[in-house]
């Protein structure tokens, strides 16, 4: 869904039940089984040609365990506060640096924000690098039972012999 900045007069909010055919796209990148998106964004045009949204969505898709690649539910709920500006006179064709403010906030790019770029990239943001269900202790995974504690995942875990310098020095005559 897009929200056409010119065409916004006064603030609004948006249901998402999870069954927009906007979310698809997502819905593609993640093992979702039943679970959908559901959430409320609110938008508020501000001074200025800027636009602030607001929102909290929830989900909670099948990602791979980091330690077995299993797939486990994980929750990806989250809550946000977005300021999206209009660009000052700037060709958005021609890279630039930009300043400490400008990290704050977001362009809008043709008078249009794409709300399904909005809720991928908050989804994204929360989803963790390496997922691991542990039992209360910390040690073990609740997927596959693995120590979690261990940093060697698989192989032994002293036969240097096979590693690549060892091979090298195989090949040095004496």
């Amino acid at each position: 869904m897009k929200l056409v900045v010119s065409q916004m007069r006064e603030p609004g909010s948006l249901v998402i039940t999870g069954r927009e055919p906007w979310l698809a796209s997502i819905y593609k990148e993640f093992r979702t089984g039943e679970a959908l998106i559901s959430g409320t964004l609110h938008y508020e045009p501000r001074h200025g040609g800027a636009v602030r949204i607001r929102g909290q969505i929830a989900f909670e898709p099948q990602i791979g365990c980091g330690r077995c690649d299993r797939s486990i539910p994980w929750d990806l709920g989250h809550t946000f506060d977005l300021l999206y500006r209009e660009r000052e006179g700037d060709d958005p064709r021609r890279e630039r640096d930009l300043i400490r403010e400008e990290l704050d906030f977001y362009y809008i790019e043709n008078d249009i924000i794409d709300l399904e770029i909005v809720i991928n990239e908050q989804l994204q943001l929360v989803l963790p690098s390496q997922a691991v269900r542990r039992d209360p202790t910390g040690k073990m995974c609740l997927v596959c039972g693995d120590d979690v504690s261990s940093t060697l995942v698989a192989g032994p875990k002293d036969d240097r012999s096979q590693s690549p310098f060892a091979k090298l020095k195989s090949l040095i005559p004496d």
